[in-house]
């Protein structure tokens, strides 16, 4: 049966491609086979990948919350938009969770022009000026343009005379990466950060192992509410299973069924 991918395109439908990105959640053999099964007898010739996702994300919900929390990863960080101011705080508190002293939206001046970095990181002897690129929609990719764009700035500032001038470039995206982009950054030296990718330590790696999920994979956490979580400084789902509903609805303005849902929803991730 042929699906509509999230850029248009039409392509035959692939058990073999939806049972993997199950497993790489966590999902127990017998969970793939369940969840594959559902999305195979509810699908419909040229559904939308997105419709797709939502069957499978909807039955894993039901049987084993925490593995669709790292199934709806993805998409829960596109939620973090459509700006990416939102993903420039999340990823500066994941970074902070790995050791890093960050600073955010300075202005650093190169040799030839003035430059607002999204994030500079220290630790230990290691300092990076770091680009972020967000994407909201699906099927986006980071090219090769904004790793070549990213290098440019990181030889003005090195230039420069400013303090940043000897840190490193690092290019962190929530999407994939082109291969000439991957081929340009290994080429120039820029470490970069993105979905699946590099084998070790990619956005999603860094995010699981530690559980550094984003509030947005709650059910519960609608836009209103998540943008009340950032006022607060609150970026991870983990923070509010420590909490009672009480604090919640108290601490955030929350109406009590939304507060006992989410603080409900967070505890299974714990």
């Amino acid at each position: 049966m042929q699906i509509t991918k999230a850029s248009g395109e039409i392509e035959e439908f692939s058990r073999a491609k939806l049972e993997g990105s199950l497993r790489r959640s966590g999902a127990t053999a017998s969970e793939v086979k369940a969840v594959s099964d559902v999305v195979e007898k509810k699908m419909r010739p040229k559904m939308e990948t997105k419709r797709l996702y939502q069957l499978a994300y909807g039955e894993l919900e039901r049987i084993r919350p925490k593995v669709a929390a790292a199934y709806s990863l993805k998409q829960a960080i596109m939620e973090l938009g459509p700006e990416g101011f939102l993903f420039e705080q999340y990823v500066g508190a994941i970074l902070k969770e790995y050791g890093y002293s960050i600073k955010r939206g300075r202005m650093v001046r190169g040799k030839c022009v003035s430059h607002e970095i999204d994030l500079a990181a220290e630790k230990g002897s290691k300092a990076f000026i770091i680009e972020l690129k967000y994407h909201n929609k699906r099927g986006m990719r980071s090219d090769v343009k904004v790793a070549m764009y990213l290098y440019a700035r990181f030889l003005d500032i090195h230039a420069g005379h400013a303090a940043e001038s000897d840190h490193k470039p690092w290019l962190m995206t929530n999407t994939k990466f082109t291969r000439s982009a991957i081929a340009y950054a290994e080429c120039m030296g820029v470490k970069m950060t993105g979905w699946r990718y590099p084998k070790v330590e990619s956005l999603e790696q860094l995010i699981e192992k530690k559980g550094l999920y984003p509030v947005t994979v709650l059910p519960s956490v609608n836009r209103l509410i998540r943008d009340s979580l950032s006022d607060k400084g609150v970026f991870f789902a983990r923070d509010l299973s420590v909490l009672s509903f009480k604090e919640v609805e108290k601490r955030f303005g929350m109406k009590p069924r939304f507060a006992k849902n989410i603080v409900s929803e967070a505890k299974t991730l714990a």
